[in-house]
């Protein structure tokens, strides 16, 4: 009897080593699992920083593109202005969230008062370019097939 017992205590024992191998092996997967699951939660919250911050850089470089372009539409010099009337055209393609804004603008500066005629104190150099060039771009721009169409704009 004492030969049975204590041969069921040697196989009772055996077990030991292999339960607290089977429980490492767990213990590992679920520190594993907990450590993937923090790297992704990490790497989401990351990516959302991200594009967060993307956004913003992306809205700021508009404003200052507005900005440029407006200002230069105020310009003694005409080519300067027929720049801005570009550059606020290309600006309008590129942010749709403000196209409209951009297309007021434009058209805001053809409701300014307009002097032809040299002699008045309010002419100046090369308005009239200036202003056919607006007219052109808003034209190719309402046009059917135009590369950045402005149909539908006010």
């Amino acid at each position: 009897m004492i030969s049975t017992f204590s041969s069921a205590a040697a196989t009772g024992s055996s077990w030991l080593p292999v339960a607290g191998a089977i429980g490492a092996v767990l213990g590992a997967c679920i520190a594993g699992a907990i450590g993937f699951a923090s790297s992704w939660y990490s790497l989401r919250e990351q990516r959302k920083t991200t594009l967060e911050t993307l956004d913003h850089q992306k809205a700021q470089l508009f404003n200052e593109r507005f900005a440029s372009a407006s200002d230069k539409l105020g310009h003694a010099a005409a080519a300067t202005r027929i720049a801005g009337v570009y550059a606020l055209a290309g600006l309008a393609d590129d942010w749709v969230e403000q196209r409209q804004t951009c297309i007021d603008v434009l058209c805001g500066y053809m409701r300014l008062p307009y002097h032809a005629n040299s002699s008045s104190s309010g002419y100046r150099e090369g308005e009239r370019q200036v202003r056919l060039s607006i007219i052109r771009v808003i034209r190719d721009h309402l046009r059917d097939g135009a590369a950045t169409p402005w149909q539908g704009y006010q």
